[in-house]
């Protein structure tokens, strides 16, 4: 399952060609595709032009193919396929790697346990990394990879944190229960490792919550990725803080949540969960065998939504309403935009953050772009207008940044506003 949100608050999910949906098109056909909106949970089918599978079988020498091509901003290939090195190095983990775009353009690349920094532009490696301690990291054994909020306070370096993973491509794979953290722009590389509380977990993916820490959720203890390759599903959802460099086990589920589930925050700034069919056609409830790997876990068609904790209680009356952004289109290092938003009458505010969020396209355990970035607020930092009515001037970084769109948050005292969405532009 693939999912992304959309400007308009929904999110859209993509599936591949199955036998079985709960959706249909007006045709009577099955749709493969909605729109869903997670206010009314009101679902509209999308029809798909194509067959949107994940990828093709990593054991088939046909489809053998570790390169990389550039899309111009139409979409359209400008370029030849291009071998890509670690990838070509590193067969058969070559799909799915962990990508991220660092702050002066480069990207830092990752497979199975080995990464780079990469001039795209040139087509040149710029500093091989240290190897990533433990068991394979990327499909079919895939962990998890986000990049750490970019802030002020950290000068907007890079960090990336990978967590999980497994040994071999086999339904009795061990899992990874470590996690690494390294800083690729640093002067000496390293990674720093810590452990994820309850054990191994595979197909755990990371999403950063706003007030910086990162939820890891999702997966399996044993096993792959792949069609009724694993088991014993992971359902504690944990909470990583940067800062403290600690862990919290924060909630647990009871739906197993496998292959093909996703996670990405909504614009109320509470998660979304959804998907897990672990099997290559829909399974049903009724259907499930126990015993059977390939039978045993049914295809998962209800939606759960994961509610931070800076949210839980009464914390959501403590919101900012009504946040009016000056200017929609912001450019990185220039607009400096006003930002106005109201608070409850009593009371007076003594910490404020602006950031800027982007999800990404969540598929396969990935978070393909997400990124937060800090807005730099200017002096004063915090201004009173009028009534309940507060402003503050901030801008996006000078830094690198893909263009597109991104949500902006308003953080009060830790408590985030109804995000919207604004458009990041790069001339």
């Amino acid at each position: 399952m693939h999912a992304a949100l959309l400007s308009n608050g929904k999110v859209v999910f993509l599936d591949k060609l199955e036998n079985y949906t709960e959706s249909k098109l007006p045709t009577g056909r099955n749709a493969y595709s909605v729109e869903y909106d997670p206010t009314t949970h009101e679902l509209s089918p999308l029809s798909l032009s194509s067959n949107a599978f994940c990828c093709g079988d990593i054991r088939a020498l046909r489809n053998n193919n570790p390169t990389y091509e550039l899309l111009d901003k139409q979409g359209k290939p400008n370029s030849r396929s291009i071998p890509l090195d670690i990838l070509v190095k590193n067969q058969p983990y070559w799909m799915y790697p962990f990508l991220h775009l660092l702050r002066d353009g480069t990207l830092f690349v990752f497979t199975a346990k080995s990464s780079q920094i990469f001039d795209v532009d040139k087509n040149r490696i710029i500093r091989q990394l240290p190897d990533l301690k433990g068991l394979e990291r990327t499909y079919p054994n895939t962990g998890g990879s986000v990049m750490l909020p970019l802030t002020k306070q950290n000068n907007y370096k890079p960090q990336i944190m990978i967590c999980g993973g497994g040994e071999i491509d086999d339904i009795f794979s061990a899992t990874d229960e470590t996690c690494g953290t390294i800083s690729p722009m640093s002067a000496k590389p390293e990674w720093k490792m810590t452990k994820m509380p309850g054990g191994g977990r595979l197909m755990v993916e990371g999403t950063l919550l706003l007030d910086g820490t990162v939820l890891w959720l999702n997966g399996a203890r044993l096993g792959c990725q792949g069609f009724g390759t694993a088991s014993n599903p992971a359902l504690e959802a944990l909470i990583y803080d940067p800062q403290a460099e600690s862990w919290a086990t924060a909630g647990k589920t009871d739906i197993p949540r496998m292959y093909h589930s996703v996670a990405l925050m909504l614009l109320d700034g509470t998660i979304l969960i959804a998907g897990s069919n672990p099997n290559e056609m829909p399974l049903l409830e009724e259907n499930v065998v126990q015993d059977n790997p390939t039978r045993a876990y049914a295809t998962e068609f209800r939606v759960e939504k994961y509610i931070p904790h800076y949210l839980l209680e009464n914390k959501a009356e403590m919101r900012p309403t009504e946040m009016r952004i000056r200017d929609k289109i912001l450019v990185p290092g220039g607009t400096i935009t006003t930002i106005s938003f109201d608070l409850n009458s009593n009371h007076v505010p003594k910490d404020v953050k602006v950031l800027l969020y982007h999800g990404g396209f969540v598929t396969h355990s990935l978070h393909m772009g997400q990124v937060m970035v800090e807005m730099e607020s200017l002096p004063p930092k915090l201004k009173y207008f009028s009534g309940n009515q507060w402003t503050v001037e901030a801008r996006v970084p000078d830094i690198k940044i893909a263009p597109g769109p991104y949500v902006i948050y308003v953080v009060v005292d830790g408590v985030p506003s109804i995000g919207q969405f604004v458009s990041i532009q790069i001339y």
